[in-house]
């Protein structure tokens, strides 16, 4: 681990961390903003950062630092941990409501391409 920042920095301070990130030299960057904040973030920035691999990890780090709770295994093997989370972080509704829409968008293109 070469450097950590937190996620709660102002457009003007962008470059600075760019910057922070190049001097660095990470092989790695693991961005954790939360979709799909921190997709845009990697794509917006992605030719000005240095390092090989930039990857976008949500609340994986929340997870690993012990701050947020694992989903229990039985409920992850059934297929119901969205429904966990859901329940346990219910500002996620809007982005579960998304789902499906981004479902039948990528449908369409998908068969549209083909005719």
């Amino acid at each position: 681990i070469k450097g950590y920042a937190h996620g709660f920095f102002k457009p003007e301070e962008e470059n600075s961390l760019i910057e922070e990130i190049n001097k660095a030299n990470p092989d790695i960057l693991l961005v954790g903003l939360g979709a799909p904040k921190q997709e845009f973030w990697i794509f917006n920035n992605m030719y000005r950062l240095q390092c090989k691999v930039c990857i976008g990890v949500g609340g994986s780090i929340d997870v690993f630092a012990g701050k947020v709770a694992l989903t229990p295994e039985f409920i992850r093997k059934a297929g119901f941990e969205w429904l966990h989370r859901l329940i346990r972080q219910p500002e996620r509704i809007k982005r579960m409501l998304d789902l499906p829409r981004f479902m039948l968008l990528t449908l369409k293109k998908r068969f549209t391409r083909r005719s």
